[in-house]
């Protein structure tokens, strides 16, 4: 664009909103009518002045025609102006869309980054933290090898020490050897001579309840035939001598469980014991052993002991031992026997 025309068009900017106004518009139209008039004088003044009117009118004919040229020019320049303005502002827009959505990339990039330097951070901070835990651990285990090489040396020098001392106690040593190898010898004559002794004692109190044995059967049988005489109908059966029968064939079973089988004099031992609980039971005596069984008020049994226990339910008390047992007489129970029972600690 030529410096001229942009000088016309800055003019024509500056007058265009009052030429296009209703005063501009006003004015155009006075100047046109005052421009007639001129007009009209000068053609009236031409008719008596002549040439100078001519020239005059074409002036001012030359100087309207430059004026609407300006103008259409004008508008051209300004439309091809504003239309520039238009795609510049569009083209200055869409780069301030492309900045803006690369700064947004921008920042997610540095928010990534940033969450990567944090998870960084804290990898090497546990693993700083495992570090210091190792070497803590590496130096008490170290620490520890070399309190362990120290008591070792300790203990080394005091078994040289030991040594030495037992190099000068060894026939010391061999003399207590040979002393206690004799008073051994000594204690296992004495031991077997006890035991021999204790051989004969348990013999000899086998033949003694084997002698029992014997003189209760002999009983049971003279009981008998006195109870097959006649007696006075209210007169109750003695038991009293079935009873202890029963306590002393109970007694000698349980003795006869724990012995040698190959002890002297324990084949007539239960020989005799044969014949006596053949007797008792041709008598109608029966022994019941109710040893782990419940125990009930029933049964008529002196409880000697106690015995709390976990295992035990409660309420439900049971026969631990059988110190004496149970005696019945054709069914009936004449001796309820004496016990230990075990109950739960919540029926104490």
């Amino acid at each position: 664009m030529k410096p001229k025309h942009l000088g016309i068009i800055l003019a024509v900017t500056l007058l265009l909103p009052s030429v296009n106004s209703p005063a501009g518009r006003a004015g155009r139209d006075f100047g046109t009518a005052s421009a007639d008039t001129s007009a009209q004088g000068n053609a009236d003044r031409a008719g008596n002045n002549g040439p100078w009117a001519d020239e005059l009118k074409w002036k001012v004919d030359s100087l309207s025609w430059s004026i609407e040229e300006a103008e259409r020019s004008w508008r051209t320049d300004f439309a091809t102006l504003a239309d520039s303005v238009g795609r510049e502002e569009a083209r200055t827009q869409k780069q301030i869309s492309d900045l803006e959505e690369k700064q947004l990339r921008l920042e997610r990039r540095i928010a990534k980054v940033a969450t990567a330097q944090r998870e960084l951070a804290d990898s090497l901070r546990r693993d700083l933290d495992t570090l210091r835990w190792k070497d803590t651990a590496l130096s008490d285990q170290q620490k520890t090898i070399a309190d362990s090489f120290d008591k070792l040396a300790r203990a080394t020098d005091q078994e040289l020490s030991r040594i030495g001392r037992d190099l000068v106690v060894h026939r010391v040593l061999i003399g207590l050897v040979i002393l206690v190898s004799l008073v051994a010898l000594f204690t296992a004559v004495m031991m077997f001579r006890k035991k021999r002794e204790r051989e004969e004692l348990v013999a000899e109190g086998l033949e003694l309840n084997a002698k029992i044995c014997d003189l209760l059967d002999n009983q049971l049988k003279l009981m008998k035939q006195m109870d097959a005489e006649p007696r006075p109908e209210e007169k109750q059966p003695d038991h009293a001598l079935a009873i202890r029968v029963g306590i002393e064939i109970y007694r000698m079973r349980k003795g006869i469980g724990n012995m040698d089988p190959e002890l002297k004099g324990l084949n007539a031992l239960k020989h005799a014991l044969t014949h006596l609980e053949e007797e008792f039971s041709r008598q109608g005596y029966v022994i019941n052993d109710l040893t782990g069984q419940p125990y009930l008020r029933e049964f008529s049994m002196k409880v000697k002991k106690s015995n709390v226990t976990e295992s035990v339910k409660p309420g439900r008390p049971t026969i631990e031992k059988m110190i004496t047992p149970q005696v019945l007489h054709q069914g009936d129970v004449v001796y309820g026997g004496e016990v230990e029972i075990a109950i739960s600690p919540k029926d104490k």
